[in-house]
């Protein structure tokens, strides 16, 4: 299929460049991106976890669309307690309104 050959080139790129950068959080999370894409559960959830790790939890982007990850997985729990792990959760609408939708 044209789609599946389309994403495996962006992933074979994405990865080119983490040899490079292997310390980018955000090439991890374009990574676990392109997996999920395809379906690949294990290895987006793996990019994701690197990407929180290097990031030490502190971005936002990245604590959100790991959060959202595990809520389109039905792992709300882990969904919410990965927002509620943010330090600035009380002082960021954006992450603040992923909890308040989380927690129904």
């Amino acid at each position: 299929d044209k789609l599946v050959r389309y994403i495996g080139k962006k992933i074979n790129h994405v990865r080119k460049r983490l040899v490079e950068y292997p310390d980018n959080p955000f090439l991890w999370m374009e990574l676990a991106r392109l997996h999920s894409i395809l379906g690949n559960a294990k290895k987006a959830e793996k990019g994701l976890l690197v990407a929180m790790q290097l990031s030490a939890g502190l971005n936002r982007y990245v604590v959100r669309a790991t959060s959202r990850f595990y809520y389109h997985i039905d792992e709300y729990e882990q969904s919410s307690r990965i927002v509620r792990a943010y330090p600035n959760l009380k002082n960021d609408p954006w992450l603040l309104a992923s909890e308040i939708a989380y927690s129904r």
